[in-house]
């Protein structure tokens, strides 16, 4: 439903990028890596005419073109972010890289799988 609602806005040119934005505006982005719509917060302005968003659902970060950045409809603002961030206590990199098994038991603790 979110995803066709807002490909029929685009394919009938309706849609109108957000103006006077501000930091932690909630929108809807596409995302580069497979093209489909997303919500997304805005995290900060950089230059040029672009900003950087965090799609709030998955929390990818990406910079855009601040006329890719959509008003989110009031239909899909119910549900919470999806996306939350976390990390470990008392974890060192070593030069700057996690070691495979410091990852493997984060992946563990972050898993749905039983």
């Amino acid at each position: 439903m979110f995803s066709n609602y807002y490909n029929d806005l685009e394919n009938s040119k309706q849609l109108i990028p957000l103006t006077n934005l501000a930091i932690g505006d909630f929108g809807v982005a596409k995302y580069s890596e497979d093209n489909r719509w997303y919500r997304a917060r805005l995290i900060t302005c950089e230059e040029h005419d672009s900003i950087k968003i965090v799609f709030v659902d998955f929390g990818n970060i990406e910079i855009k073109s601040i006329n890719d950045f959509y008003p989110l409809h009031k239909l899909f603002t119910d549900l919470p972010a999806q996306a939350i961030a976390c990390s470990l206590s008392e974890v060192r990199r070593y030069n700057k890289i996690l070691r495979k098994y410091q990852i493997s038991f984060f992946l563990g603790f972050s898993s749905n799988t039983k």
